[in-house]
C-alpha cells in the first residue's frame, strides 16, 4: 500500500487543525509497523503523468498520477471528484 507524500501532508494539516497530534503520532507508528505500507514521494514521473489526467486541483493531479504511475488496483479515497473522473479504480 502506497501513500503519496502530498496525501500524508492533508493529512498531517487535518489533524493538527483538529488538534490530534497524540493520534497523528499514534497513526505514523501504526504506519511504521507495517512492512506491506510506504509512502510514495512526488518524483518527475508522477509529473510526467499530470497531462493524462483530468484532476483539476495540483494535489489531485499528484494522487492520481501516483496511482497511475505505481499500477494501483485501487485509490482509496473519499473524493467524489476523484471516483467520479474514472481514471482509476476507486475504493470506499
Amino acid at each position: 500500500m502506497y501513500l503519496p507524500t502530498i496525501a500524508a501532508a492533508e493529512l498531517y494539516y487535518l489533524f493538527e487543525r483538529k488538534r490530534w497530534t497524540a493520534q497523528w503520532s499514534r497513526l505514523k507508528r501504526e504506519m511504521r509497523r507495517h512492512t506491506t505500507f510506504s509512502y510514495y514521494s512526488l518524483n518527475e514521473d508522477v509529473l510526467n503523468l499530470f497531462e493524462e489526467t483530468k484532476a483539476g486541483e495540483i494535489h489531485d493531479k499528484i494522487i492520481v498520477s501516483t496511482a497511475k504511475l505505481i499500477r494501483a488496483e485501487a485509490l482509496i479515497t473519499k473524493d467524489k471528484q476523484l471516483r467520479e473522473l474514472g481514471e482509476v479504480e476507486t475504493l470506499w
